[in-house]
């Protein structure tokens, strides 16, 4: 192995760590990943992966660390802001899951995902009026995701507004 091939070697090994993930064998994403990782010890995607890794295994506090200690570095990286917000309202924490939320919707203008999110965190926070416009945009950004639809209808009926709530629900209806 030459020196020029540890990056393509490290990108391969670190692909594999993502199939584990994807499949749930997450001891063996964990042993390709630290591979990847000590190939390429400055590659930001490991440092990234390995968070997406502890998330999807339910190890929600290093998630955190981990995204946290990646962000001071990259503050731009509008997917370990959203990921960073999605833990906080797997941990029940949508407060903290606002201002990540926030910029990553303000990073990834057409972001569907990041308006979906941040509309959840406001409704889950108690603040329906705030949350339908969020789930609004996203609604708009992609009509067919029923989950932001879904979303959006229980955002109205807790602003109190039965009708635009019926309406939403039964276009999720419709969609499924």
């Amino acid at each position: 192995i030459t020196v020029a091939s540890v990056p393509v070697l490290a990108f391969i090994v670190g692909a594999l760590a993502y199939l584990y993930m994807k499949v749930d064998r997450f001891a063996d994403a964990e042993g390709h990943l630290r591979r990847a990782t000590e190939a390429a010890p400055n590659d930001p995607r490991l440092r990234l992966r390995a968070a997406v890794l502890q998330e999807r295994s339910g190890r929600y506090a290093e998630a955190v660390q981990s995204l946290r200690a990646f962000l001071k570095d990259f503050p731009d990286a509008a997917e370990a802001h959203l990921l960073l917000g999605h833990v906080y309202l797997l941990t029940g924490r949508p407060g903290e899951a606002e201002a990540p939320l926030r910029r990553a919707a303000d990073l990834r203008p057409g972001d569907v995902k990041a308006r979906y999110q941040l509309g959840q965190a406001l409704l889950q926070a108690g603040r329906p009026s705030e949350a339908v416009a969020k789930l609004q945009e996203a609604v708009r950004l992609s009509p067919d995701y029923a989950e932001a639809r879904y979303a959006l209808g229980q955002a109205y009926l807790r602003a109190g507004d039965a009708g635009k709530a019926r309406r939403e629900m039964d276009a999720f209806q419709e969609g499924h």
